[in-house]
């Protein structure tokens, strides 16, 4: 029952995204973006941790190069193929050092030595769906959950779409919670 729950709401979600617009899309990133740029969080920080986004995710690039622009270090993820397939943080200096990866996402072209071992800055998540109490639903690949089990002093950020955040959903007790959460029509704080 509990990932039949998951289950639909990751449905509900991707139906719900799949109706945006790329306008919808670009103005509701603008804001979000806008909004984490205020953050003492942000401003705060010299590390930027953010995934590149996909399909019809919160749009990231303006973030980047934002961040860049202003001198901070910035991380993106890329995905190693092993025995279990694992998510590691790599610094960018460019867009243009990005390029189709894992299930197409655009990732960063450096090998495995080039990851990073810095746990603390602010870091920008994605998910399918979030709610008050700050659980969140991903994808189902356990990218995020693995990586932020390992000990860090991330300022967690999560960012979605207003229609992502739902009054209540499904989590277990280890899942990890972002300290706030950044829609384009409001700003929760845990």
């Amino acid at each position: 029952m509990f990932n039949e729950d998951k289950k639909s709401i990751r449905e509900l979600i991707k139906e719900k995204k799949s109706l945006l617009t790329q306008e919808d899309i670009a103005l509701k990133s603008r804001k979000i973006m806008g909004t984490i740029m205020q953050l003492d969080q942000y401003k705060s920080s010299d590390k930027v941790f953010t995934y590149v986004n996909f399909n019809e995710e919160v749009v990231t690039s303006g973030l980047i190069v934002e961040s860049l622009n202003n001198k901070k270090k910035v991380f993106v993820p890329k995905v190693f193929k092993g025995e279990k397939n694992f998510m590691e943080f790599v610094e960018i200096h460019d867009l243009s050092e990005l390029r189709e990866g894992y299930y197409g996402v655009m990732e960063p072209q450096a090998g495995l030595d080039a990851k990073t071992d810095i746990r603390e800055g602010l870091f920008i998540m994605p998910g399918l769906a979030f709610d008050r109490n700050f659980h969140r639903i991903g994808y189902g690949g356990g990218f995020y959950d693995r990586f932020l089990s390992r000990p860090h002093k991330f300022d967690m950020v999560a960012v979605a779409f207003d229609f992502q955040l739902m009054d209540n959903i499904p989590f277990e007790e280890h899942d990890l919670r972002p300290e706030i959460i950044v829609t384009d029509n409001e700003v929760l704080v845990r």
